[in-house]
């Protein structure tokens, strides 16, 4: 079976493929492009200069730039699979970017709820499944008791995976995605808010 790919293996390759999407970028959009790019190699080492690249850009230079940075975070602020998943390089390039031309004392708070909408995910997805586990371990403890009248005598303490119920997968897939679409909901909205705040 194949590895399923970490969420930071994931960013890493889109971070890729925006660069790779930066630089076959033409047009009067030069400006959003390096801002991708800034971003992107801010994602892949956390010491990418941000400062640096935005020094002595004019003004409508700067906000196509900044522009190109805050849709490379934000597209990389995702739901977790895990908790060290949780999206903080992306965050935190949000907060450098901001601090280094005005401060805007509002977004700290911004991406403080959008840590708590991640967290609660992962919290909630974790509490989901232990619940389901048990159920479906109830069920085949029931099932092998009524086929075998001694299995609570001779068997009944064993330990038995009920993540290996055949229907424990398209359970588990129907919860994922209720799960997603629930918090992927709240998670855009701040993503929205974040957007309208330092496009201001």
């Amino acid at each position: 079976m194949a590895e399923i790919k970490s969420t930071l293996e994931m960013v890493m390759e889109r971070a890729d493929r925006l660069c790779q999407t930066a630089d076959q970028s033409t047009g009067n959009d030069s400006f959003v492009r390096e801002g991708m790019k800034c971003a992107a190699a801010f994602l892949k080492d956390g010491a990418t200069d941000i400062r640096a690249q935005q020094n002595g850009l004019a003004k409508e230079e700067l906000a196509m730039f900044n522009k190109g940075m805050v849709e490379t975070f934000l597209r990389n602020i995702v739901l977790p699979r895990e908790a060290e998943d949780i999206s903080e390089h992306a965050m935190n390039g949000l907060v450098v970017m901001e601090q280094s031309i005005a401060g805007d004392p509002t977004l700290p708070g911004m991406l403080s709820e959008c840590r708590s909408v991640l967290v609660r995910f992962i919290e909630h997805k974790g509490q989901i499944r232990q619940q389901l586990e048990e159920a479906f371990a109830q069920q085949m403890a029931q099932q092998m008791a009524q086929q075998d009248p001694n299995f609570v005598q001779n068997g009944g303490g064993m330990k038995m995976d009920p993540t290996l119920h055949p229907k424990f997968a398209e359970e588990w897939q129907k919860v994922l995605v209720s799960l997603n679409e629930q918090y992927g909901n709240a998670l855009d909205q701040y993503k929205d808010a974040i957007t309208k705040r330092l496009s201001a």
